[in-house]
Order: C-alpha cells, then sequence, then structure tokens
C-alpha cells in the first residue's frame, strides 16, 4: 500500500489554497508513474463537511461514506483488487459525488445531517422576519385619537 498525504490542492486549483473551497472541482494530480504504476488503483480519503469519513476511486467508479477513517482504508483495500492500491489522504474536505457504495448508516446520517443544516437555515430566517416585524411594530408611533401635538 502506498499512502500519500496532500496537504492542498493548489495544483488542481490554480494555486488557490484556501479554506473556504468545501468541495474541489478537481482532485489532486496523480503522482507519476515512477511513484504509482497507472494499474495501480488510487483512492482518495478524506472528510465531508459534515465530519464522516469518504473514500473514493480516481475515477468515481466506487466510493462510500464512512464513521472510522479505518473504514474508509478497509474499503479502499477491499475494492483494490489483487494489484493493491495506493491512497492519497486529502486534508481538505471534500463530498461524496456518486452513490454511496460504504455504511449504510454514515449515508443516513449524513443526509440527515444536511437536512437538519437546511432546517436551521430556514427557521434561522423566520426567526430573523419576525424579529423584523416585531421591531417595526414595537417602534411606530402610536396615535391617540383627540389627542393634538
Amino acid at each position: 500500500m502506498i499512502v500519500v498525504l496532500a496537504k492542498h490542492f493548489d495544483i488542481a486549483q490554480g494555486g488557490r489554497t484556501s479554506a473556504a473551497i468545501a468541495e474541489p472541482r478537481e482532485f489532486p494530480p496523480r503522482p507519476g508513474r515512477r511513484i504509482i504504476n497507472e494499474t495501480i488503483p488510487l483512492f482518495y480519503i478524506g472528510r465531508s463537511k459534515n465530519g464522516l469519513w469518504v473514500a473514493r476511486e480516481e475515477n468515481g467508479r466506487i466510493g462510500g461514506l464512512f464513521f472510522l477513517r479505518r473504514s474508509a482504508l478497509h474499503f479502499a483495500a477491499r475494492n483494490a483488487g489483487a494489484a493493491g492500491r495506493a491512497t492519497m489522504l486529502l486534508t481538505q474536505r471534500f463530498e461524496l459525488d456518486r452513490a454511496n457504495d460504504g455504511n449504510p448508516l454514515a449515508g443516513a446520517a449524513d443526509a440527515a445531517m444536511r437536512a437538519t443544516v437546511r432546517l436551521a437555515k430556514t427557521f434561522a430566517a423566520l426567526i430573523v422576519t419576525a424579529f423584523a416585524a416585531a421591531r417595526k411594530f414595537l417602534t411606530r408611533p402610536v396615535v391617540v385619537e383627540g389627542e393634538q401635538s
């Protein structure tokens, strides 16, 4: 097994290494033939924005979500075949861009976390709108009939 640690996506991102980039447009390039033979499958291992571990084959043929890093590494080993595998551990977060072939509970947890975030954003927007309406209502001038200024 070959493990490569990729700190940034600066080659794939055209020099950008900002932590604000949550999902790379491209993964880091495969190391040269002198380092990893082209017949050896390469798996990217990293974390999603929800903190789950993601294992993805270089060409996106297979991938999965996991609760533990060792589970993601085991998934890569199990799906690599007899030729062995190369694993690139990524420090930048990325999302699984295909169907989850990993832990079904991790996939369900990821979907639940995404739904919770969406609901929280909607609820926060509702609270802000309600407070703005309340402030507008409470700060308007009160006119009492029959009173002169």
